[in-house]
């Protein structure tokens, strides 16, 4: 009995991440193409004769031997897939009776644009230690490592300015308990922390404010964290499984105080829940998704993320 399959190979000389839309998890494994874009696929067979690769729909994505410029030299049995149009298609690996080998499903996606506005925050005794140039670079980082490779979402900054609180917020700000609800109420103290920090930020879908502040804790909850969203206009759970575009007021705290993972990767799982419409996350899968729930987490995105977050 042979074996067939497919696996992720990045272009040449290319400083790509480890992860380039290829979920292996899936069944079949999942691929994500941009329109008018390429990934590149490469088959390995042992003790099997492969007759064919070719696309089940050629006008949604296409299938060619991939170039000496494409890959590095030493890989071999490489394919490009390009696609065509928005839509769904299979890859597959053809043995020379016709029988099903390997297949891959490939999903071609438009590029989602998502504005982001970034606010550096202080009061009358505090500021954030997060610069310009810092908040620049996360969104950068997390739009180029993260989201365009995986699932064809381009993040582009709208503008990064200083916003003054003519109050004392503390140190930490303390929020009581955002609780599990996306819209935070008018009620305590915390709530209106949060709702001084985010007055005149913009809640148009499409847009995600950042608030950079100095730190902050929330007194009322058993679990803290380095960032947050929320919304600040009310969405009911129906609203929000279609489309969380206003749940998109986030609270994140400067890199010194971001334990053990990069403050672009923080930011990138916080859009990663704008993005998808709910707030959901993975148990520990063993490499590190974007949407992992326990802090421990990576840059990862899988199929349902995709689907969800680009859709």
């Amino acid at each position: 009995m042979g074996f067939v399959e497919f696996k992720s190979l990045p272009r040449v000389n290319s400083s790509d991440p480890a992860y380039d839309g290829f979920d292996p998890s899936a069944a079949p494994p999942y691929l994500m193409v941009p329109v008018r874009g390429v990934k590149f696929l490469q088959l390995n067979a042992v003790r099997a004769n492969v007759a064919s690769i070719a696309s089940d729909n050629p006008k949604i994505a296409t299938v060619r031997p991939a170039t000496a410029s494409e890959v590095p030299a030493a890989a071999k049995n490489v394919c490009a897939i390009e696609g065509q149009v928005t839509g769904t298609t299979f890859v597959t690996a053809k043995g020379p009776k016709g029988e099903e080998l390997a297949k891959v499903e490939v999903a071609v996606k438009n590029t989602r644009k998502v504005a982001v506005e970034v606010f550096l925050m202080s009061d009358k005794k505090h500021h954030t230690s997060t610069t310009e140039a810092e908040a620049k670079e996360w969104v950068a980082m997390a739009s180029r490592r993260i989201f365009e490779p995986q699932i064809n979402v381009k993040l582009a900054l709208k503008s990064v300015r200083k916003k003054k609180i003519d109050r004392d917020l503390g140190d930490p700000i303390d929020f009581g308990s955002m609780g599990m609800m996306p819209f935070v109420k008018h009620d305590s103290d915390g709530d209106k922390r949060w709702h001084a920090i985010t007055h005149g930020a913009d809640v148009a879908r499409g847009v995600f404010n950042v608030f950079c502040v100095w730190d902050f804790i929330h007194s009322g909850d058993d679990d803290q964290f380095s960032a947050f969203v929320k919304s600040k206009t009310f969405i009911s759970a129906s609203d929000m499984a279609k489309s969380g575009a206003n749940f998109n007021m986030c609270m994140i705290k400067p890199e010194d105080k971001i334990a053990m993972t990069p403050a672009y990767t923080v930011l990138a799982h916080e859009i990663g829940h704008y993005l998808e419409g709910f707030p959901f996350h993975y148990a520990d899968t063993g490499d590190y998704p974007l949407m992992r729930g326990d802090g421990a987490i990576g840059e990862h995105l899988y199929k349902r993320d995709a689907e969800k977050m680009n859709r």
